[in-house]
């Protein structure tokens, strides 16, 4: 609260306060959730895998139930940790960012 008054005090209009005094505090909580919700995304497969196996067709299908179904029901075994490998490229592109500006804070 201090800090927003301070920013009123010194003559900022509303859009600076936001940009320069709101947005930056929240940047990490920003940054956390974002990190949080793209893991989850990438590896949706059980909730999708439970609720609709995959269909109608191919409709809900994501990386992780494609290879599933590539590499234990067609027995694609090759194909299916191409995938593998792919979801982890995915998932450290997103957690590797995150870990190196929270290591840098500290």
């Amino acid at each position: 609260m201090e800090h927003l008054e301070a920013a009123r005090v010194d003559g900022a209009t509303t859009l600076q306060v936001y940009r320069f005094v709101i947005l930056p505090q929240l940047k990490s909580w920003f940054l956390s959730s974002f990190v949080v919700l793209m893991v989850f995304a990438l590896k949706a497969f059980d909730f999708i895998y439970v609720l609709t196996n995959g269909g109608p067709g191919v409709s809900t299908y994501v990386l992780a139930l494609l290879m599933y179904r590539r590499a234990f029901f067609e027995t694609d075994f090759p194909y299916g940790a191409a995938l593998a490998t792919i979801l982890l490229a995915m998932v450290v592109s997103v957690v590797a960012p995150y870990l190196a500006s929270s290591l840098r804070r500290r």
